[in-house]
């Protein structure tokens, strides 16, 4: 049977438990790598499941060297969801990452500076308020995607699967499957750097993040959400717009 390939990082949200016991919906929200790493056929399964709209959280450079592929029938918007707090593009490509890690203090620079990503990217985002104006307007099935569908992709779904009550480890395992998708191309960049890479505990960070993800990245992002709020209806308030009403409607939509 044909199937979108696993390193892609194509998932559904759907099936987690949420609040009052109810199921996140499938195919409704679906979570991604680029589409431009689709071949035809993968394109082919992607329409079968009547996208109506897809969600393109990559930089304006990065999608106009890699455009998205068109889906028939499928609105395509793009946001930057890698923004620091003025609003403006955080650069996470290799050689800047390296850049602000030596700037930072203590033995594990390159993780430091992941963090520090992921303690910005939660709050006042543009690019996922859009997603849960997307939500709340019913314009779905949607695909939300970045370049590898890990990072900004993984804050999203972390959102989405908050505003709808699934608890925090089941969250974080959602996110850590990246791994497991993306395991042959985290194995092809270990072997790459040989021993230097196993040696190398900045280094080997570094190769982690250029292809998967760190866990101490998405509990970063829950913890400084905590830290910041009493709680998630008063951050959901508060960054997005979400009052009591609009989390109900989320999860009258999208539960089950």
């Amino acid at each position: 049977m044909a199937r979108i390939r696993k390193e892609l990082n194509f998932r559904d949200l759907g099936g987690y438990k949420a609040l009052g016991g109810r199921l996140v919906r499938r195919g409704l929200l679906y979570r991604s790598g680029a589409l431009y790493e689709f071949t035809p056929e993968e394109i082919r399964l992607l329409e079968g499941r009547r996208i109506r709209t897809v969600l393109d959280l990559r930089s304006e450079a990065e999608a106009a060297a890699f455009p998205d592929p068109a889906l028939p029938g499928a609105d395509y918007i793009r946001i930057s969801a890698m923004v620091d707090e003025k609003g403006e593009d955080i650069n996470y490509s290799p050689a800047a990452l390296f850049k602000m890690a030596v700037q930072q203090k203590g033995r594990d620079k390159v993780e430091a500076v992941s963090k520090l990503c992921y303690e910005i990217i939660p709050f006042g985002n543009p690019a996922y308020r859009k997603m849960f104006e997307l939500m709340l307007e019913g314009s779905v099935p949607m695909v939300i995607h970045c370049t590898a569908g890990k990072d900004r992709t993984g804050v999203a779904a972390m959102l989405i699967l908050l505003a709808l009550g699934v608890d925090e480890e089941t969250i974080i395992e959602d996110y850590m499957q990246t791994n497991t998708c993306r395991r042959k191309r985290l194995e092809r960049r270990f072997r790459s750097a040989g021993v230097l890479g196993m040696l190398s505990r900045n280094l080997k960070t570094f190769l982690t993040i250029q292809e998967g993800v760190l866990e101490s990245g998405i509990r970063t992002s829950l913890e400084t959400i905590h830290a910041r709020y009493d709680s998630l209806e008063a951050f959901f308030l508060s960054e997005y717009g979400l009052d009591g009403a609009a989390l109900d409607r989320l999860r009258k939509l999208y539960t089950e």
